[in-house]
């Protein structure tokens, strides 16, 4: 089966990253030919055993950064069996435009073009989704339950399977919290081996409403009288709508209980240092009002860290987060417009409570017994979340429906499910 994949370049740092190497490693270790159309990717040399190509190419009609112009031109290049879209559901109609712009012109010349199946591998996170953009694909795969049911709300009238996100345990693991701190540099910054470290992992984006973060954690040092602890922010920066962290800082009055890290986001931390990242917190928290996935709370759990999580989208029913596993989960009452960004937003996410997160951050602070029973349950379903189960799950799912192969159930976490 030949693929071409497009999404998140693999050489980049972004969750959607994660998600084209699991994919399309697992693709080529299987003996199919893929090649990657790869976004925020320029040329520069790789070490990944398939092609990819920049989305954005002077020379090859490449005008737009998800290489939604280029992939005509790619189509007539590599002919593919399959092609592949990683994106959110309201990226996916520019693509058909710009194939039935070229397919129109080539029909009118007499020159053979035909569009091959495109399957769209769709994050969703919050409510009130345009289900109907969809309508063209011929298969769906989604990160969660969730999000398959928003999209057939939505007016998607199709099958789809579950794919979800996942975690190499190999690397995300419990280690000595004094060690990770001092190997990050906190020890030396003089933060003391028993300070009480809440964490935010994340881009520095609108969604991720990080102004909630500081704000809950200050309204818990008032409440509380607490002295020595710390919000650890590790959220890089995007160039769109972000929030100013040293104004919000100083209007919380958090001057020296912040610690901001900002690593850049199309390299990031390299991965030997985000586990000792998630390893120097007491907990991990987000206040995002919508997530796809989340990927940072699968990561914390990995490393036995408790995470407090809103109780919505990719976190809430239907998520990835299986009903048996206990953590701290937090309601949401209030409705906030969440995407999509730069234009008129008209999905629907949640903000968390903060008297629930105060709460919650008060008994785990003052209950060490409860965060090894959250940590224990953390790390148990990381182990079922692997990025290896992800590349089977994923390729499966293609196998299945394009090579007529039995679908190997031991991988999904779902069924196929069918429209609603």
């Amino acid at each position: 089966m030949k693929v071409l994949f497009i999404g998140d370049s693999p050489t980049v740092s972004t969750g959607f990253s994660r998600c084209t190497r699991a994919a399309c490693d697992t693709l080529h270790a299987s003996g199919h030919d893929v090649t990657v159309l790869g976004m925020g990717y320029y040329g520069d040399p790789h070490n990944f055993p398939y092609p990819i190509y920049p989305c954005i190419a002077p020379f090859d009609n490449g005008r737009t950064y998800g290489g939604e112009t280029r992939l005509p031109s790619m189509i007539a290049r590599l002919k593919p069996d399959v092609v592949v879209i990683l994106q959110d559901p309201w990226n996916i109609p520019p693509y058909f435009e710009a194939l039935d712009e070229v397919k129109t012109i080539c029909d009118r010349d007499g020159i053979l073009f035909d569009i091959p199946p495109i399957v769209g591998w769709i994050a969703v996170d919050a409510r009130n989704q345009k289900g109907e953009q969809l309508a063209r694909l011929s298969h769906l795969m989604v990160w969660t339950g969730f999000a398959g049911k928003e999209l057939i709300k939505g007016g998607y009238t199709g099958a789809y399977d579950i794919v979800p996100l996942g975690v190499d345990t190999d690397l995300f693991h419990p280690r000595n919290r004094t060690e990770s701190r001092r190997d990050i540099g906190l020890i030396d910054a003089g933060i003391s081996p028993d300070a009480f470290i809440v964490g935010v992992v994340g881009r520095n984006q609108m969604r991720k409403r990080l102004e909630l973060s500081l704000c809950y954690f200050a309204e818990w040092l008032r409440r509380d009288q607490v002295a020595n602890a710390y919000l650890y922010l590790h959220v890089a920066p995007t160039g769109e709508r972000s929030a100013d962290l040293r104004q919000l800082v100083k209007h919380y009055g958090l001057a020296g209980k912040v610690i901001v890290n900002t690593p850049n986001i199309g390299t990031g931390d390299d991965d030997s240092i985000m586990p000792l990242v998630y390893n120097a917190f007491d907990v991990y928290m987000s206040q995002s009002q919508a997530e796809g996935f989340g990927l940072p709370a699968l990561e914390a759990m990995a490393c036995g860290i408790p995470c407090i999580l809103p109780d919505h989208s990719a976190f809430g029913t239907d998520g990835w987060i299986d009903s048996s596993v206990k953590t701290p989960k937090v309601p949401c009452y209030v409705d906030s417009l969440t995407a999509p960004l730069g234009n008129s937003p008209y999905t629907v996410g949640s903000l968390p409570d903060r008297d629930w997160t105060v709460e919650i951050l008060s008994h785990l602070c003052g209950n060490p017994e409860a965060r090894e029973m959250y940590s224990r349950q953390g790390i148990q379903l990381a182990k079922n979340l692997t990025w290896k189960r992800v590349g089977e799950m994923f390729v499966g799912s293609l196998e299945r429906l394009f090579l007529n192969a039995d679908y190997d159930a031991d991988c999904a976490t779902e069924e196929v499910h069918a429209r609603g």
